[in-house]
C-alpha cells in the first residue's frame, strides 16, 4: 500500500489542482472536458467522502478505498498516494461528494452509479459498524447521483453480506 504522505508544497499544489478539476466538472459539459485520469480522482473524492464521515479514519477504511481504486479504477502507486491524500485533505467534505454526485446522472449509466454506491457501502462496513454519519451521506450521495432508494438498500444489504461471507 502507498505511503500516504505528502509534503505541505506538493500538497498545497495537489489540492489547487484538484479544486480546479471540481469547479471543471461541475460546470455545464465541463465533465467531457477531463482527462480520464482527471475523472478517476473526482470519483475518488466522492469515495473519499465516506472514509472520514465517522470522524475517524480508520487503516481497514482506507486499505479499502486504495483496493476499490486501484481494482475499478485501475489507480497506480502515485495516483492512489495522491487520493489517499484527499481522504484527510480539507475537499474530501460531504458537500464536495454531494456536488460532484449530483453530476453523475449525466455521465454515468444507473449500473456505473449503483456500483458506485456499492463501493461506498463496503467502505462505510469494512470497519464492522454503520455509521449514521455514513449511512446519511451514502443515501445523500444516491439521491443525488439518482440512484433509486429500493437499489441503495439493496446495495447495502449486498455489502453487508459479503462482510460476514
Amino acid at each position: 500500500m502507498p505511503d500516504n504522505k505528502m509534503d505541505d508544497q506538493q500538497a498545497a499544489i495537489f489540492e489547487g489542482q484538484i479544486e480546479a478539476l471540481i469547479s471543471r466538472a461541475l460546470t455545464p459539459g465541463g465533465f467531457a472536458t477531463l482527462s480520464v485520469e482527471q475523472r478517476k480522482y473526482l470519483f475518488a473524492m466522492i469515495l473519499a467522502a465516506v472514509v472520514p464521515a465517522d470522524g475517524l479514519v480508520r487503516d481497514v477504511e482506507m486499505k479499502h478505498l486504495l483496493a476499490h481504486l486501484a481494482g475499478r479504477y485501475q489507480m497506480q502507486a502515485r495516483a492512489l498516494e495522491r487520493a489517499a491524500h484527499l481522504v484527510t485533505s480539507r475537499l474530501a467534505s460531504s458537500e464536495t461528494a454531494h456536488k460532484l454526485a449530483s453530476r453523475m446522472p449525466d455521465l454515468l449509466s444507473i449500473d456505473d452509479r449503483s456500483s458506485m454506491i456499492g463501493m461506498l457501502w463496503d467502505l462505510a462496513l469494512c470497519d464492522k459498524e454503520l455509521h449514521a454519519q455514513e449511512e446519511e451521506l451514502i443515501y445523500r450521495i444516491a439521491d443525488q447521483a439518482g440512484v433509486p432508494r429500493k437499489k441503495v438498500a439493496e446495495l447495502q444489504a449486498r455489502a453487508a453480506a459479503r462482510l460476514r461471507a
